[in-house]
């Protein structure tokens, strides 16, 4: 269901696409890189890789 209140006060506007992917660029991207580092570390365990595999930092790239 949509907020309309917020419809309203926003006179219907939607942010773009560009402001929603600068905010999570400069709030969300060590949060999102740590998720990403737990999630590998997980299906390493669930298949049983060693600790000592060197995993690719994702900024060296």
């Amino acid at each position: 269901m949509k907020n309309i209140y917020f419809m309203w006060i926003s006179a219907k506007n939607t942010p773009k696409f560009r402001t929603i992917n600068n905010f999570r660029s400069k709030h969300l991207k060590n949060e999102i890189n740590t998720i990403f580092a737990n999630v590998i570390a997980l299906f390493m365990e669930i298949i049983g890789l060693e600790k000592s595999v060197r995993l690719v930092n994702m900024e060296e790239l």
